[in-house]
């Protein structure tokens, strides 16, 4: 019955611990697992030891489990660090996903059940008005997207304690790159602007930049940055290059190298 008013009410009754969307989110989390609990315990009635062996329909279970594991997590994160505005779209993103993914699971166990009846009123239970939670939209990826491409408190709250090294390493590398281009960004639009009208014709980047220098559309020291993220931006996406030689198989022409004889090659 507590599952079937949870559904009906959208939850909306549950007393939180936090408010305005926090509630909201700890509302579905509390309807979720609610019915975790009552599908686990149907499941495991039904078929006994037959669960084991189906084990596709206990990893179903499992997955809902982890995804309430994972939205606890994110909501706990959102409330520690001071509930800030800029951290909302990181919230919603991942409890909206985290929602839906865990109503796909049981909807896939439910289709997956070997009793037909006992699926269809289990589905009733949890779903009386049907299936109502919906992935992250384009609107709420972009505004994700827009905060991890730009370096910010909540980007840095976000990867705290993550290894970026230095300009060495590869994610420094990347990094370094991400900056440098966002620290240009102004000056790139004038050349894109500059572009676009035919004030510059040149193809290659370095031909562009020069154009735009001669032409004062930027300074010396804007190209300057320019030419700088540019270079950042290839070496970061450069990929590693090695010589036939170091895999042993060939010399510097790329020449195989004859097998001893009497030896059957490797």
């Amino acid at each position: 019955a507590r599952n079937l008013v949870l559904g009906l009410t959208g939850a909306r009754w549950v007393r939180t611990p936090g408010t305005g969307i926090v509630a909201h989110y700890y509302q579905q989390l509390t309807r979720t697992s609610a019915s975790l609990a009552l599908a686990a315990d149907v499941v495991m009635i039904t078929l006994g030891g037959r669960l084991k062996r189906l084990e596709r329909l206990s990893a179903r279970l499992g997955d809902v489990l982890s995804y309430l594991y994972l939205a606890s997590a994110a909501l706990k994160r959102f409330e520690d660090q001071g509930s800030k505005d800029a951290d909302r779209p990181l919230l919603h993103w991942s409890c909206r996903e985290l929602l839906y993914r865990s109503q796909i699971a049981f909807d896939e166990l439910f289709k997956n059940l070997p009793n037909r009846w006992i699926a269809i009123a289990l589905r009733m239970l949890v779903f009386p008005l049907g299936m109502r939670y919906d992935s992250p939209n384009d609107a709420n990826d972009r505004r994700v997207a827009r905060l991890l491409m730009r370096p910010s408190a909540a980007r840095d709250r976000l990867t705290e304690g993550v290894y970026v090294g230095s300009v060495d390493d590869p994610v420094g590398r990347v990094e370094h790159a991400l900056r440098l281009a966002v620290a240009v960004e102004s000056v790139m639009r004038k050349v894109q602007r500059a572009l676009r009208s035919g004030l510059i014709e040149a193809d290659t980047p370095e031909e562009q930049i020069a154009q735009a220098v001669a032409r004062a559309i930027i300074d010396e020291d804007e190209a300057a940055g320019l030419r700088a993220a540019d270079a950042a931006r290839f070496d970061a996406i450069t990929v590693d290059e090695f010589p036939p030689e170091a895999f042993g198989h060939g010399d510097a022409s790329g020449a195989c190298r004859e097998p001893a004889k009497g030896k059957m090659p490797a």
